[in-house]
């Protein structure tokens, strides 16, 4: 078949590999395709493969990237070259007279790929192919040992075990051995994952959170008083829920102190400060509140967006911050920092049990973003509360299992109400961060070297 038609095959699967349209299925198959296509095509062409990367990046994520369309456009092009790089290392590194071990060559480069744009791009892993498998929690409970990179390795490992069966005339005496390798790792990780979810449930109790969209503070205190009597021990307001000069702030949190020590409740106030004489006049910022009244901490956001709210937005490098409470240890983000695996990992370093996150989403990033959000509890071992303005707000516990969720985008200002586990759990990801995605890098060597020394 010619080299033109694996990649119209591809490309059209790609573009429900990710993003708006997300269908998970094609995650696994479109890899196939495509690498048929950089395997058998003529050199001078290969270009062709980064072409049709970026093209199903502007459809897959047209809409959620906040900048000028003639920005977006440009991006396509360095967007589509790098996506395109794992398949352009296969065809360079891959021996002619290859054995199974050279199935890993492409989901190695995925996943090492992958590890370093999200270690670098101030999008951080936002293209990660590991996204698409949302929902299918067997398979997102290897997040907890190798992070979100370990999912992306297992999708696109079907890609290049597809075309090595191929490549062998689908003879089961020659591909038999690497088949049931293959299959035995899949079915292995999907049993260890569906056994966690059986057996590994919340041993400890439960408390009622509340998290709160923004309509104005005085409503969002009223909102809040109505939480707190009806049994939420915390209550969350959404990213910049109430837009303060920065001369008003200490009043407005003194009446959210006053609030959480009425009702005896702790209180996480998205605020957005402001003070225009300044060259970056805005604070996004949680002020967390103890049933005490006072401050447990000030978290500033870490990662601003690339674009207005970076230029924006001042930032204090601050890590994450925590509280020790009776509901377990309660720490924060905001909104984009769950985006940055490595950023997010101090939770797991630390042992939160449960992360608060104020969010503002729009609607072409519904509910794609917080469905990114959900990965970082499971890797962490963390219970969520993501709270979102425009966007879909959702509480899950520490193995990624919704137990609500409220969208703004259809209805405005709701209300999410959730019982959360009191306490996380510890996991590998959390202690030895991306081991594996290094582990995959470092692979790259000694398979390359030995698909050259074939060829």
């Amino acid at each position: 078949m010619l080299p033109s038609v694996w990649l119209v095959f591809g490309g059209t699967i790609l573009l429900f590999a990710m993003g708006r349209d997300t269908v998970p299925l094609a995650a696994w198959i479109a890899p196939v395709f495509l690498l048929r296509f950089a395997r058998t095509v003529r050199g001078r062409y290969v270009a062709l493969g980064g072409l049709a990367l970026g093209l199903a990046w502007l459809f897959q994520f047209r809409g959620m990237v906040p900048l000028p369309f003639w920005a977006v456009l440009v991006s396509a092009i360095p967007t589509g070259v790098l996506g395109f790089l794992p398949y352009a290392t296969d065809r360079w590194l891959r021996p002619r007279a290859a054995g199974f071990a050279s199935t890993l060559i492409f989901p190695c480069a995925v996943a090492g790929w992958e590890f370093c744009l999200g270690s670098f791009s101030p999008y951080g892993s936002w293209c990660s192919y590991g996204y698409s498998q949302y929902g299918n929690l067997p398979l997102m409970q290897v997040s907890a040992v190798t992070g979100l990179y370990g999912i992306s390795f297992l999708v696109t490992w079907l890609g290049s075990a597809v075309n090595w069966a191929l490549e062998h005339d689908f003879d089961w005496r020659r591909i038999r051995r690497g088949t049931v390798v293959f299959l035995g790792v899949q079915a292995g990780v999907y049993l260890g994952g569906s056994a966690r979810l059986l057996l590994d449930g919340p041993r400890a109790g439960y408390v009622r959170v509340a998290g709160i969209a923004g309509d104005g503070q005085d409503r969002l205190l009223a909102r809040s008083e109505v939480e707190a009597k009806a049994g939420a021990r915390l209550v969350l307001w959404a990213e910049g829920a109430a837009q303060v000069n920065r001369s008003d702030e200490p009043a407005l949190i003194q009446k959210g102190a006053d609030l959480a020590r009425r009702n005896r409740i702790y209180l996480g106030m998205g605020l957005l400060s402001s003070d225009q004489g300044q060259s970056k006049p805005y604070r996004n910022k949680l002020v967390q509140i103890g049933p005490n009244g006072d401050i447990l901490f000030d978290y500033w956001k870490s990662r601003p967006v690339p674009g207005p709210e970076k230029n924006m937005c001042e930032t204090n490098g601050n890590p994450m911050r925590f509280a020790d409470t009776p509901m377990g240890r309660v720490g924060a983000f905001i909104c984009f920092d769950m985006d940055f695996p490595g950023l997010v990992r101090q939770a797991g370093q630390d042992h939160a049990d449960l992360v608060i996150v104020p969010s503002n989403d729009w609607e072409a990033i519904d509910p794609w973003h917080t469905q990114m959000a959900v990965f970082r509890a499971v890797e962490n071992g963390f219970n969520l509360l993501r709270d979102v303005g425009h966007g879909r707000s959702i509480a899950t516990d520490y193995m990624g299992r919704s137990l609500a969720e409220t969208d703004n985008v259809t209805k405005a200002n709701q209300t999410i109400v959730a019982y959360l586990p009191t306490h996380g759990v510890g996991t590998i990801y959390g202690t030895v961060g991306d081991l594996f995605a290094w582990l995959c890098l470092a692979a790259l060597v000694p398979l390359g070297i030995l698909g050259r020394r074939r060829k």
